[in-house]
């Protein structure tokens, strides 16, 4: 759906509320209409697993309340709110050479988890199955980036963003918290807003096995100058 795009109803007169979901693909998500306003229902399809390894498109949601009345066409706009998100997470390994090269390979791998698949006819989350989110990934010399494509994030939503080298867990973290330390991401209305992610982290495995995992920025904003991280 693009910009000024339309769609032609013939109503009787009367008081309607227009609910729409924009780029919908039927190989990713399954509607279900119902009775009433509150059977309605968007699902993302995955497999038994929760494994989301496609990315879904960018799917729109608006809602508005419309009047029809007898007198001639009428022209009503609804404002559409984008449910889907990138969210890039790059790894920089910054172990000493001597201590890296054993693990040239790139023992990396990430996930972000939760049930943010489902959706009522308002937009908010309904109860669903819990997701997995494979990301596509980038690899040079020492840094990964994990690029995912997600739905909605929530302030208070389930969303973990889980790092592991080797086949264990060595970082795992709630995403939205950790969005929301970038001072101009301040809940809700700016998940909404924004619709591109991107957190920097260091990473140094010691000889113990063990890793420091150091987040460096958050968009452009500059963890390492105001005191925070790992």
């Amino acid at each position: 759906m693009s910009e000024g795009s339309r769609l032609l109803l013939d109503l009787a007169p009367g008081n309607y509320t227009a609910v729409v979901w924009a780029n919908v693909k039927e190989e990713h998500f399954a509607c279900t209409p119902g009775a009433t306003l509150q059977d309605m229902k968007l699902d993302l399809k995955c497999p038994e697993d929760g494994h989301v390894t496609t990315d879904p498109g960018e799917i729109l949601h608006g809602i508005a309340s419309v009047t029809i009345t007898e007198f001639g066409d009428q022209e009503h706009v609804v404002s559409m709110i984008k449910n889907t998100n990138r969210v890039h997470i790059v790894l920089e390994d910054i172990t000493p050479i001597s201590s890296y090269s054993a693990f040239s390979d790139n023992p990396y791998s990430l996930a972000i988890t939760g049930s943010n698949g489902s959706y009522n006819y308002d937009n908010t989350l309904a109860d669903g199955a819990a997701l997995n989110y494979i990301p596509q990934y980038t690899i040079a010399g020492n840094t990964t980036q994990a690029d995912f494509t997600i739905l909605r994030i929530r302030e208070n939503d389930d969303l973990q963003l889980t790092i592991q080298a080797n086949g264990k867990e060595i970082h795992t973290e709630r995403l939205a918290t950790r969005l929301m330390e970038n001072p101009r991401i301040n809940g809700n209305d700016d998940f909404d807003r924004i619709d591109d992610y991107t957190l920097h982290y260091h990473l140094i495995q010691k000889e113990d096995g063990a890793h420091v995992v150091t987040l460096i920025s958050i968009n452009d904003w500059d963890v390492t100058h105001t005191g925070g991280g790992i």
